[in-house]
C-alpha cells in the first residue's frame, strides 16, 4: 500500500510542479513575494534542477523592491522628471529583468525622452535657420536625423538648410565676383561665375557676369597680341584690324583702369605705325629706282619720300648694269637715308 502511494505521488509530481510554477507566477504578478516564494519552494522540492523555479524564487525575493521602484518611476514621470523615472525603471530591471511593467515603462520613458531631445533639436534647427546660422543648424539637424531620420519635419529642415547654404554660397560668389571685376581679374571672375552656375544654372547675374568676363578676357588677349608684337602693325591688314579693335574699345562701358591703360598703349602704337617717316634716297641720276609696294620713282640724284614704319625693298636698275637691291627697315620716329646706285657693269 505504501509503494502504491509512492507511485501515485510520483505520477502526480509533474502536475503538481506545473501548478506550483503557475501559482508562483501569479503571485509575482500580484507582487506577493511571500506566496511566490512558497510556491517556488514547492516547485524546487519537486524538481531541484528546475531553472524556472530557481528563477522564480530569485524574483520572489526582490519583487517588493522592484514594485516599489516601478511605483517611484511612475510618480517621477507624472511630475515630468523623465530622467529620474528612467533611472528608477532601470534599477528595477537590474533587479528583475523579467518584470513586464518595468520593461514597458522603461521603453515608454525612452520614447518620451527621445521625443523631447528631438523637439529641442528641431527647435534649435529652426532658430538657427531663421538667424542664418547654417553651421549651427547643420549640427542641430544631425542630432535630429540620428533620432528620426524619416520624420517629415527633418526632411523639410534638410531641404531648407540646403537651400539656405546654396543661397549663402551664391551670395559669397556674387561678392567675390564683384571684387574680381573691380580688380579687373577676369580669369578669376570667370572661374567664380562658373562655380555659381554649377550651383544655380539659371542664375541670371552669374550668366551676365560670365559673359562679361569672357568678353574682357578676349579683349585683353586681342590687345596683348599687338602690344607684345608691335612690328605686326607694319602690315596694312594688321593695322586696319588694330584700328577696328580700338574703335570697339571706345564703345566699352566702364572699361576700368587696366583696360584703359592697354587701350591707350595700343592707340599710341597705332599712331606711331601711321606716322610717316622721312626717307632720303641718294642715287646717281642714271639709276631707275623702285620701292616695292610703294611705286616707281625714276632716276634722280636725291629724293625724299615719306614711308610708314616697316620693312621695304628698294630696287635700282640701269641698262648694262646689274640690278641692286636694298632692304630698308624703318622704325617709328627714326628718319633714314639710303643709297641706290647701279655701279656693276654686266
Amino acid at each position: 500500500e505504501l509503494l502504491r502511494g509512492l507511485d501515485q505521488l510520483e505520477q502526480s509530481a509533474p502536475g503538481r510542479l506545473a501548478d506550483a510554477l503557475d501559482r508562483g507566477q501569479q503571485a509575482l504578478q500580484r507582487a506577493d513575494g511571500v506566496e511566490a516564494q512558497r510556491q517556488f519552494d514547492i516547485a524546487l522540492a519537486l524538481q531541484p534542477e528546475s531553472e524556472a523555479a530557481r528563477r522564480g524564487l530569485q524574483r520572489s525575493q526582490t519583487i517588493a523592491q522592484v514594485v516599489e521602484l516601478d511605483r517611484q518611476a511612475q510618480a517621477a514621470a507624472a511630475q515630468g522628471d523623465l530622467q529620474q523615472a528612467l533611472t528608477a525603471h532601470r534599477q528595477a530591471l537590474s533587479m528583475d529583468a523579467d518584470y513586464l511593467p518595468a520593461q514597458q515603462g522603461e521603453a515608454r520613458i525612452r520614447d518620451l525622452l527621445s521625443q523631447q531631445i528631438f523637439v529641442a533639436a528641431m527647435s534649435d534647427v529652426l532658430n538657427a535657420l531663421e538667424a542664418g546660422d547654417y553651421q549651427a543648424a547643420g549640427e542641430a539637424l544631425e542630432k535630429a536625423v540620428e533620432l528620426r531620420p524619416e520624420a517629415p519635419e527633418v526632411q523639410d529642415a534638410q531641404r531648407r538648410l540646403a537651400a539656405g547654404r546654396k543661397t549663402r554660397r551664391l551670395q559669397q560668389l556674387s561678392a567675390a565676383g564683384q571684387t574680381a571685376r573691380a580688380d579687373e581679374d577676369w580669369p578669376l571672375a570667370e572661374r567664380i561665375y562658373l562655380q555659381a552656375l554649377e550651383l544655380e544654372p539659371g542664375a541670371v547675374s552669374a550668366q551676365q557676369g560670365l559673359r562679361l568676363a569672357r568678353e574682357r578676357i578676349a579683349m585683353r588677349s586681342n590687345i596683348d597680341r599687338y602690344l607684345k608684337q608691335p612690328q605686326r602693325l607694319q602690315s596694312d591688314q594688321v593695322l586696319a584690324n588694330a584700328k577696328a579693335l580700338l574703335q570697339s574699345l571706345q564703345a566699352v562701358a566702364q572699361p576700368g583702369p587696366q583696360l584703359i591703360q592697354r587701350r591707350d598703349r595700343l592707340q599710341r602704337l597705332v599712331a606711331r605705325a601711321e606716322q610717316p617717316i622721312p626717307v632720303v634716297i641718294h642715287s646717281d641720276g642714271l639709276t631707275e629706282v623702285v620701292i616695292y609696294r610703294v611705286g616707281r620713282f625714276g632716276s634722280f640724284n636725291r629724293q625724299q619720300v615719306s614711308l610708314r614704319p616697316g620693312s621695304y625693298t628698294l630696287v635700282g636698275s640701269r641698262d648694262g648694269f646689274r640690278d641692286v637691291y636694298v632692304t630698308l627697315d624703318l622704325q617709328p620716329g627714326a628718319a633714314a637715308a639710303v643709297e641706290v646706285i647701279c655701279g656693276e657693269r654686266i
